[in-house]
């Protein structure tokens, strides 16, 4: 099925009203995190500064997921991408919230975040000495 030009005009005027997902998943971090919640997240991806997150920063957050659950130990959540969410690490993991773009009316634009909860596996691990990098 094509779409007229007045259609796809339309939906990409939707999407610029709404709010980018890394907003969506930024407002949701500050409003669901308390504070000293230690957060897995890659570099360059979120803007935490404005959360209660202490957020443990890695150039390469898939080579760490490489290295098993154990890796996690002191992590309460890891943030990812979606590029990692079929990552063999997280399955075992419970996803609290996703931000997905949509390509529909009144859709979200931007890359698609999964916030996931990370069980009391092991004490030491990358965020068991977490420094405070927004």
């Amino acid at each position: 099925m094509r779409t007229s030009p007045r259609q796809t005009h339309t939906v990409s005027f939707s999407r610029r009203l709404s709010q980018p997902t890394h907003v969506l998943a930024q407002a949701w971090i500050r409003e669901h995190a308390t504070p000293g919640t230690i957060a897995l997240v890659g570099q360059g991806w979120l803007d935490l500064t404005q959360t209660p997150v202490v957020a443990q920063r890695v150039p390469n957050l898939g080579a760490v997921l490489d290295g098993g659950i154990e890796q996690l130990g002191g992590c309460n959540w890891v943030i990812v991408t979606e590029g990692l969410f079929e990552h063999p690490t997280l399955r075992p993991l419970g996803v609290l919230a996703s931000f997905e773009a949509k390509r529909s009316f009144g859709g979200n634009l931007g890359v698609d975040y999964r916030v996931y909860s990370v069980p009391d596996i092991v004490e030491t691990g990358i965020c068991s000495n977490p420094t405070a990098k927004r």
